[in-house]
């Protein structure tokens, strides 16, 4: 018998060690994948979730960013005006103001599907298919199938989950709203509790004693008597029911409050403190906790013919809840009058 010697024959795909050859992989963003994989005709939906974070890498979105400009009071008036119905009706104020400023600003998610995700996806479907085809595979997604529409929802979901803007962050220090507290009890109108005068003009000698100006003297800061004895009014007190409340410190000097009387311009009117604060302060404060000024105007104001004057004071103020509301206008006297917006700026605070 001959013995023939042979050499040892490798198997395809297998080395001369026993170990298998490793297939031929697609390498992707390092990512890879077999051809098995890439051929599979459900290979992007299989792989969402893996392909989708790569892609979202490539995409930056922040929903909430500042405007390089400075918003208009108008534009600030609608996010605090919420925060202030919000405490009137019992719900969460800022919660209310936050809502209310979301719904207004930021980039909308129809931006981020569309203008940002959308090319990206289409971006990297396109790179695969041109992998696939140096390597002589077939395929069987494209960036109009639905496979496609559900990589694009899962990037757009990672993007918003990587998103940590609030709507705060459109606005800037510079960003103010027009606000005005109005001295009157806790419950009826501005118009409930206005001050009105005997003539058609407004006159501090001829306002008439009734529960508007009866309830608002103290809030000013003085008593019946001090303003009897300084305007020498000679009209009778018409409430017959009347519980005076100890007054605060004086808002402005008896002198003061009569130069805002007499350039009142309206038989009818409000008194009130009158400033420009920063929104994004404002809508951080708790309403029914005592509200800090460092500086004030002290205004006479009928926001129904839109009437104005004030005396500005240079000097800090608390604002407490039992004194009275605060009105947010949209157009107000800044609009009115032509008023300097800077003259009337003030920090808020608590």
């Amino acid at each position: 018998m001959t013995l023939v010697a042979t050499s040892p024959v490798a198997m395809p795909g297998a080395h001369v060690d026993g170990r298998a050859e490793e297939p031929e992989k697609l390498e992707i963003k390092g990512l890879r994948f077999t051809r098995e994989q890439v051929e599979h005709e459900d290979f992007l939906s299989l792989h969402c979730d893996e392909l989708a974070a790569k892609i979202a890498d490539e995409v930056y979105w922040s929903r909430y960013e500042p405007e390089n400009r400075v918003l208009d009071l108008s534009d600030c008036a609608a996010a605090a005006q919420a925060m202030i119905e919000a405490h009137t009706f019992g719900k969460d104020p800022q919660v209310a103001g936050r809502h209310s400023l979301a719904r207004l600003n930021g980039t909308s998610s129809w931006y981020l599907e569309d203008e940002l995700v959308r090319p990206e996806v289409e971006r990297f479907i396109e790179k695969l298919e041109c992998e696939a085809d140096d390597l002589g595979w077939s395929y069987c997604f494209d960036a109009d199938d639905e496979n496609a529409d559900e990589l694009r929802q899962a990037v757009c979901e990672i993007a918003e989950e990587r998103d940590d803007s609030t709507p705060f962050d459109v606005l800037g220090s510079c960003d103010r709203v027009e606000i005005a507290f109005v001295f009157m009890q806790d419950h009826g109108y501005f118009d409930d509790n206005c001050t009105a005068s005997h003539k058609t003009w407004s006159e501090w000698s001829e306002l008439s004693l009734s529960e508007g100006f009866l309830n608002t003297l103290p809030r000013l800061g003085y008593t019946l008597e001090q303003y009897l004895a300084h305007s020498k009014n000679q009209h009778e007190v018409q409430d017959e029911v009347f519980h005076p409340r100890p007054p605060r410190l004086p808002v402005a000097t008896l002198d003061e409050l009569q130069e805002a009387v007499d350039n009142a311009c309206a038989q009818y009117f409000n008194f009130a403190i009158y400033a420009h604060v920063p929104l994004r302060d404002f809508l951080k404060m708790d309403l029914s906790k005592p509200i800090r000024l460092d500086r004030y105007s002290v205004a006479t104001i009928n926001m129904s013919s839109g009437t104005f004057h004030d005396i500005n004071k240079d000097q800090p103020i608390i604002l407490r809840p039992d004194e009275g509301r605060f009105h947010v206008f949209e157009k107000g006297p800044a609009d009115w009058c032509g008023l300097v917006g800077s003259y009337y700026h003030a920090e808020i605070s608590q």
